[in-house]
């Protein structure tokens, strides 16, 4: 047998080899997916190769969930407070709008409030029938202009005991009385017209 044939021969045989070493291992293969318990722990693995893949699916999905519901919070969150700013603006538009009308109120108010404490207080003389002209003069024009309801109630109230008192002039209590609902009335009408902050009563006065 010559060299070459010798060759030949060992590479005929390595590839034999190969084929069964190839052979071999599918065997071994075959014979472990026969076992139970390898058969088991493909199973399991099948199943938690699906869980895995199921959880990663659903945290995308929560991910999409959780942006959307941040975004539409923070959105809202923005549209109310855009709201509320246009309604601030809307209110100081409104109050200095009608700040003149205000300052003619106070005014007014304040100089009606002194004449019936006069009218409530003083007796016969001057200054007495000066304080009894002006309020007239208010109660029939200019506090007209500015009072709300309940002054004009309060006003109307204090002229029947006006009347009331310069016919019978024993008593001037219930004068005194209206008086201070005049005042009463003035504060609660600015405090209305001016967002003032809440007062207290004040104490009954006899």
């Amino acid at each position: 047998m010559s060299e070459a044939q010798v060759d030949d021969s060992a590479k005929v045989f390595e590839i034999e080899l190969k084929k069964l070493e190839v052979e071999l291992k599918r065997l071994e293969i075959e014979q472990k997916k026969l076992d139970p318990n390898y058969r088991k722990a493909e199973h399991r693995a099948k199943n938690i190769d699906m869980i895995v893949k199921a959880l990663s699916v659903l945290a995308v999905m929560i991910g999409v969930l959780v942006t959307y519901v941040q975004y539409s919070g923070t959105a809202s969150l923005q549209r109310q407070q855009l709201l509320e700013n246009e309604k601030n603006e809307i209110r100081a538009a409104s109050r200095e709008s009608l700040k003149p009308f205000n300052e003619k109120r106070i005014l007014l108010y304040t100089e009606a409030s002194n004449v019936v404490a006069k009218l409530a207080n003083l007796g016969e003389g001057e200054e007495r029938q000066a304080a009894r002209k002006r309020f007239f003069e208010l109660y029939w024009g200019e506090l007209a202009l500015v009072e709300d309801k309940q002054v004009e109630s309060a006003m109307v109230y204090f002229a029947r005991a006006l009347q009331e008192y310069e016919q019978n002039p024993s008593s001037n209590a219930e004068l005194q009385k209206q008086s201070l609902n005049v005042a009463h009335a003035f504060r609660e009408s600015l405090k209305e017209g001016l967002d003032y902050p809440e007062l207290g009563t004040l104490a009954d006065k006899k």
